[in-house]
């Protein structure tokens, strides 16, 4: 398996995108660990994984345990760790770093899947605090994510650091999307400053850049987006282990679906 006896973390496993992914690495055989901001997204995400995967930390409160036997084929070697920490915020991110470093030490691989949605409106809208909402839910959350990270990747070629954005940064196809296209065009400034910062050094930063809507391989549209044409979620974890498991580096690796 790809990823056989390798350590990976993966954030916004509860969501559709990060789920996939999520899955595509258990798959390949790694101990993944997918910090939960909220306990009650730690229960539904363990209602997606099957028993002998979970790894339960003393943060966590138990939660229901139904599973996806069929889809993850039950590995007997993948592990799955869930703490709870706030990783959007300053501390919470630098907690999720001591829970990791104490237990793993270090990790091979991190997939920074965060963000979230941000106010809707037509750029001469925009306010003050809706700007700052954005700034903060989908560009410093990612820039908090890797300065708490990053430390953590083995100091070896084969390390990885991907970061998951969207199409939108590229483009505006509705006036009432400008935030989502300038906070999402503000990440992308931010891998390219990453990818500077560490180009001496053996670790691959790479982007993982969706253009397409994105829907649970077990439903059959998006439930933000009804009606519209959705690709599963297990073809941006499929790309994401490519990335992972290649020798991507300094990349930006476009997924247009559509």
């Amino acid at each position: 398996m790809a990823l056989q006896d390798k350590v990976a973390i993966v954030t916004g496993a509860t969501g559709i995108v990060g789920e996939g992914i999520a899955r595509a690495f258990l798959d390949a055989g790694a101990t993944l660990i997918c910090p939960i901001r909220r306990r009650a997204a730690a229960a539904s995400l363990w209602g997606s994984i099957p028993d002998q995967l979970l790894v339960r930390p003393l943060a966590c409160s138990a939660g229901k345990e139904a599973g996806l036997r069929a889809a993850l084929g039950s590995p007997d070697t993948a592990r799955l760790d869930t703490p709870v920490d706030d990783y959007s915020s300053a501390e919470g991110s630098k907690q999720l770093a001591r829970y990791v470093q104490v237990k793993h030490r270090a990790v091979d691989h991190v997939v920074a899947c965060t963000g979230g949605m941000v106010p809707m409106g037509a750029l001469t809208t925009v306010t003050a605090a809706g700007f700052s909402q954005a700034m903060h839910d989908r560009v410093l959350g990612q820039i908090l994510l890797a300065q708490a990270l990053v430390p953590l990747l083995r100091d070896e070629a084969g390390s990885s650091y991907t970061v998951i954005t969207g199409r939108l940064g590229e483009m505006c196809s509705m006036p009432e999307g400008a935030l989502f296209a300038v906070s999402n065009a503000a990440v992308y400034g931010a891998v390219l400053a990453l990818q500077a910062e560490l180009r001496s050094r053996p670790q691959r930063i790479n982007e993982l850049r969706i253009g397409a809507v994105v829907r649970r391989d077990s439903e059959e549209e998006n439930p933000h987006f009804p009606g519209v044409k959705a690709h599963p979620a297990s073809l941006v974890g499929a790309e994401a282990l490519k990335i992972a498991a290649g020798s991507h580096s300094d990349e930006v690796v476009r997924l247009y679906l559509d």
